[in-house]
């Protein structure tokens, strides 16, 4: 019995013949902390999840965090197409297209709260290794798509102090 699952990858394709039907697939590693088997379940007493690699989970426990759940935010956000004037005043020229400004900012932080909420409703502390991606991966050309997640955590005790060193993957 796993006491959590780590380097939880998500991905998703497209799935038939329709840009509308996506497969998600979730791929990690069960994990059992030995010495004391289930001292790092989530409060609930379910496994932990996190995106975290076996490496920074060590690291991340020896600082007095245990990882909960991971955790994200996605927003679809649609862009106003700009007016025939507008973009005539603007042809030839370098200038902001503030729409697009904004909708990227709106999509940013309605995903970030979302991500945020899921921490928040699973009693973490915090949400650590957050990555971020945006596109329009298959909503069309005036839709922004911004999606973030991380691993959300909790303090369990005081830990070490950790002196930072460099470490080269061995994939490099």
């Amino acid at each position: 019995q796993a006491d959590g699952v780590v380097g939880v990858r998500l991905e998703w394709r497209q799935h038939g013949e329709s840009l509308e039907h996506l497969e998600f697939i979730a791929v990690g590693t069960a994990v059992r902390y030995a010495k004391a088997p289930g001292s790092y379940r989530r409060p609930n007493g379910q496994a932990f999840t996190s995106h975290l690699s076996g490496q920074d989970m060590v690291t991340l426990m020896r600082t007095g965090y245990a990882p909960i759940a991971f955790v994200m935010g996605n927003c679809v956000f649609h862009v106003a197409v700009q007016g025939f004037r507008q973009m005539l005043s603007q042809m030839g020229r370098n200038m902001e297209m503030p729409q697009w400004t904004q909708g990227n900012y709106q999509a940013r932080e309605l995903a970030m709260s979302r991500m945020q909420a899921e921490a928040e409703r699973d009693g973490a502390t915090g949400v650590t290794g957050v990555s971020v991606d945006i596109s329009n991966y298959a909503w069309g050309y005036h839709t922004v798509e911004f999606y973030a997640s991380g691993t959300a955590i909790r303090r369990i005790n005081e830990g070490d102090p950790i002196t930072p060193q460099f470490t080269l993957g061995m994939n490099q």
